[in-house]
């Protein structure tokens, strides 16, 4: 999943997992417990994990280039359409 971001892309991730992982711990401290508390703390392991997993990719293999767009994997598109066309015309 990491080897198809780029390093921006890799940042914006890692900042949006710290902000979970402290949303989660904000919702798991003031609950303390019941559902809320249990929610929130997997949202903090949630967003720490994100945190590690993004972090450790960060400087990984050089990331995807911008020309990511322009290379497009239509097979599953293609398969779709052919499944219903096939399905619905019988």
């Amino acid at each position: 999943m990491q080897a198809s971001l780029t390093t921006v892309e890799r940042r914006i991730g890692i900042g949006l997992a710290v902000l979970l992982a402290l949303g989660g711990l904000t919702i798991a401290a003031a609950a303390r417990h019941g559902v809320m508390a249990v929610h929130g703390t997997m949202a903090l392991a949630l967003g720490l994990g994100l945190v590690f997993r993004l972090g450790g990719a960060l400087y990984d293999v050089a990331p995807a280039g911008l020309d990511r767009a322009s290379r497009s994997d239509d097979g599953p598109t293609r398969f779709g359409i052919w499944m219903t066309l096939t399905l619905t015309c019988h």
